[in-house]
């Protein structure tokens, strides 16, 4: 049994009705993969690019205060909890932390400018500290794979939607048919009456153009000479 209905009847309609919907499919395709891209995933991590360290350098399971000293007052921003710490060169290092806790709705992570480790929540003097010079949420999960799972969702429902219309549904399939055959009914103009048909309509063109140039001249010179314009 054929997967497809009256597979050798109305093949031109049928293949460039597929080609339309496929470019519209497509165009949907492009569409979400953009839209993806605005959706903000969560980040149960949080990346922190730390300078000017001072003391022993964080150890996972550490807690850190996050705070924010670039005004008067200093301000607790966040506690988490330190997951690795990467060393840099000359006090900076790279700072993961997890179970992030805003100590405010109002705050965000980044707005940390500086982190205590080992001294968390005022307990005492840190065993670390530093400046936070730029923070960054690690999403669960790259957004590429986000956005190509929705591009791909997209893609598979319009393969099927074309399939279903093109060559399964047998009230389209049969009006694509009898389109395919009222289009074999039509008689189509031969290459040397296009061409003729062309060359006339460019020709008359430029006459229709040629007369209309002469007559608005006429009628500047007439309008010029009375006066009505001027030279």
């Amino acid at each position: 049994m054929s997967l497809i209905y009256k597979p050798n009847q109305g093949y031109w309609v049928r293949t460039m009705t597929a080609v339309f919907v496929g470019v519209l499919v497509l165009a949907g395709a492009g569409w979400t993969w953009q839209q993806f891209e605005l959706v903000r995933l969560p980040t149960p991590t949080w990346q922190l690019d730390v300078v000017g360290l001072q003391g022993e350098p964080p150890v996972a399971g550490q807690g850190v205060e996050l705070l924010d000293a670039s005004g008067v007052e200093t301000l607790d921003v966040a506690t988490a909890t330190v997951e690795s710490w990467s060393p840099g060169t000359r006090g900076t290092g790279t700072l993961v932390v997890r179970g992030v806790t805003l100590a405010d709705r109002d705050f965000e992570l980044v707005n940390a400018n500086t982190f205590r480790a080992g001294g968390a929540t005022a307990l005492g003097t840190p065993a670390s500290e530093g400046t936070v010079r730029t923070a960054r949420g690690i999403p669960i999960f790259e957004p590429t794979y986000l956005q190509a799972g929705g591009a791909g969702i997209v893609l598979i429902l319009g393969a099927a939607l074309i399939y279903w219309l093109v060559g399964v549904k047998r009230k389209t399939v049969e009006f694509l048919i009898a389109t395919d055959g009222e289009m074999k009914k039509v008689n189509w103009s031969t290459r040397k009456e296009v061409t003729g048909s062309t060359i006339v309509v460019v020709v008359a063109t430029f006459l229709i153009a040629g007369v209309l140039f002469v007559i608005d001249m006429v009628f500047s010179y007439a309008f010029a000479s009375a006066g009505v314009l001027e030279r």
